[in-house]
């Protein structure tokens, strides 16, 4: 993920220079550097984050370390464009969320890219709200995503995956039979939904605001929270769990 958006950065997103990576592999890093230009290379992310060097930051690390990078990032003043999940737990979160609220001004955006997806942003003009989802995370035939609403009067769904995903995929019918590719994960099917969700996210910056549509760390507290929800719900047998309001998680009272 580092990878894409590095590439995605150095080669396709206007007002952007990659100046640095931070990856404990570092003769990894170093391999992508010297395909990119040349960036500066770190072999710890808060070195990068406090060394002056860049004046933006994206976190693609794994999930555990998000945390201290995030809240490096703010006290720093640097605007920080985080891959979700923002941190693995609700109580994380808060941290993070309580930290980002006593800034003057906001510095940090979650990687929710579907936000920034053409097919996901056609569905929502046409329908307006998704009320249910039912999703699967094991397909063993590739990386297959769908989506349809159901709404009163007419159903919208998405497309399927090989028309967004490559102008030269195809689907062939032969032999009693249709068959398609699929990719091995999500990155070809939202190509473009990252490369939109970077270019605003830097437009933004230079500005000195959030992204339009971007999501937020109370947005990403909230799908935590929910996240969790739904967990003890597992574990108790399905039993109805109240979710709690963001504004009680961070006062404390849930």
């Amino acid at each position: 993920m580092g990878s894409d958006h590095a590439h995605n950065l150095a080669r396709g997103v206007r007002g952007a220079r990659l100046a640095a990576i931070a990856d404990a592999d570092v003769p990894r890093a170093e391999a992508l550097a010297a395909s990119l230009g040349g960036p500066r290379v770190f072999g710890d992310g808060e070195e990068m984050i406090s060394s002056g060097a860049v004046d933006a930051v994206i976190i693609a690390a794994p999930d555990p370390f998000h945390a201290p990078l995030a809240l490096a990032c703010l006290e720093a003043g640097l605007p920080v464009l985080c891959e979700k999940p923002l941190v693995p737990t609700a109580a994380e979160a808060v941290e993070v969320v309580r930290a980002h609220d006593a800034l003057p001004a906001p510095l940090m955006t979650v990687g929710f890219m579907r936000r920034f997806d053409p097919g996901y942003l056609a569905l929502r003009d046409a329908a307006g709200v998704l009320h249910t989802v039912e999703l699967q995370v094991h397909a063993q035939y590739g990386y297959d995503v769908r989506c349809e609403l159901v709404c009163e009067r007419a159903s919208v769904e998405l497309p399927p995956v090989p028309a967004l995903v490559e102008a030269d995929e195809v689907i062939v019918s032969t032999e009693l039979a249709r068959r398609s590719a699929y990719p091995a994960d999500w990155r070809p099917r939202f190509a473009a939904a990252y490369r939109a969700e970077l270019a605003a996210w830097v437009e933004a910056s230079l500005e000195h605001r959030p992204p339009e549509g971007g999501a937020t760390a109370r947005d990403a507290l909230r799908a935590t929270v929910l996240a969790e929800s739904v967990v003890r719900s597992m574990e108790q047998d399905g039993a109805r769990v109240a979710v709690p309001a963001v504004d009680d998680v961070l006062a404390g009272r849930a």
